[in-house]
């Protein structure tokens, strides 16, 4: 997907963060990818991902996940000076904590308001997580992607981005 993007767009940004439980002592991992030319740690990154995520100490046996702050993360993201547009794309299962969901969608507001920036999702897995994930694009003025009916996460992520 980096490659395919960055063929397409020699200028773009791309970030990941994964997250997972705020059980866990470490909730967030971030792995900014600067060049694609860089893809072995952005691969090494990719590979250490896993269900049921987090480091350290911690348990994930609940639904819910650290939306909230994964996307705080995200925001706070060394982005590239000239991009035109900016996207933060939740690819989740899971909702955000109860308590916390007003916290993301603010953030989602706050990050898509001044211009050409955008917050979509992903649903992937179960539909558990549908009605957040709508409210969450919504708030962010993106999209929201439906992929549990078995398409490709590429296609999901594309149509999240051009929004067709």
């Amino acid at each position: 997907m980096v490659r395919v993007l960055d063929r397409l767009a020699p200028s773009t940004g791309i970030g990941l963060v994964a997250y997972g439980d705020i059980e866990y002592d470490r909730v967030t991992h971030v792995q900014p990818i600067e060049l694609t030319t860089a893809m072995a740690s952005v691969m090494g990154f990719i590979n250490g991902l896993e269900l049921r995520m987090g480091k350290g100490d911690g348990e994930n046996n609940d639904n819910p996940e650290a939306l909230d702050t994964a996307l705080g993360e995200a925001i706070a993201m060394n982005w590239r000076a000239g991009s035109e547009r900016r996207y933060i794309i939740v690819i989740t299962d899971a909702p955000a904590y109860p308590n916390k969901e007003t916290v993301a969608l603010g953030r989602a507001r706050d990050f898509a308001a001044p211009g050409e920036q955008f917050v979509s999702t992903v649903m992937v897995g179960s539909r558990d997580a549908e009605r957040f994930l709508r409210e969450l694009a919504n708030s962010g003025r993106g999209q929201f992607v439906d992929d549990v009916g078995g398409q490709s996460l590429m296609a999901a992520i594309l149509l999240a981005v051009l929004g067709i």
